[in-house]
């Protein structure tokens, strides 16, 4: 497997994200899948009592409840801890973009790519799940299927009523949206808020 990214370090913890060939993992029916191998990364969430509980733990909750709801995440694998450590396997998502790369890349779907994004988080806001972590980097683009959106990195997701500090992350981290770009994004993430479960209208 290759890196995706290089390894974050947080004092004695590690976190590893690689990407790889899936056939080791039948549930990923053949796909590519991506590996994050963590140690000595934790947390203590209140759905588990408060115990010192692995990060990729917590993703993989929100990822599932997530899916259950319709927003589009990658698919939970496979997810097992070990000793000081876990491993969470998810789907590749192929020929995907970041937000900031495709908005640069297709000036002109600008609308529909705000828009989805828009979708999509208001989708996760009605499910009553907060990303945590809402950055460009967070919110892939798939230009071959219809500029669909997939949200990724939940290791902070959980279920939050505050849905105003995911949208103001979002906003704080992109100022180069005009006007008609939040215009777009507010017309989707309505949409999504009232139940829309399928790719935003062109």
């Amino acid at each position: 497997m290759s890196l995706l990214k290089e390894p974050n370090v947080r004092g004695p913890g590690t976190s590893t994200v690689r990407r790889g060939p899936g056939g080791a993992w039948p549930a990923a029916g053949g796909a590519e899948v991506v590996s994050k191998v963590q140690t000595d990364y934790s947390c203590r969430p209140l759905w588990n009592w408060g115990r010192r509980t692995p990060l990729v733990a917590r993703e993989r909750r929100a990822l599932l409840g997530c899916s259950q709801a319709g927003v589009h995440v990658p698919a939970v694998v496979e997810y097992r801890e070990v000793s000081r450590g876990a491993e969470l396997i998810t789907t590749f998502i192929p020929d995907a973009l970041n937000l900031d790369v495709a908005v640069e890349r297709f000036p002109a779907q600008r609308a529909k790519i705000f828009g989805s994004a828009g979708l999509e988080i208001g989708k996760l806001h009605k499910a009553r799940w907060t990303h945590g972590a809402l950055y460009s980097t967070h919110i892939l683009v798939c230009p071959e299927s219809a500029f669909r959106i997939y949200l990724i990195d939940l290791e902070k997701g959980r279920r939050s009523l505050r849905a105003a500090r995911d949208l103001d992350r979002f906003e704080r981290h992109n100022r180069y949206l005009t006007r008609q770009d939040w215009a777009d994004f507010r017309r989707g993430y309505d949409l999504g808020r009232r139940g829309l479960n399928q790719d935003f209208p062109d």
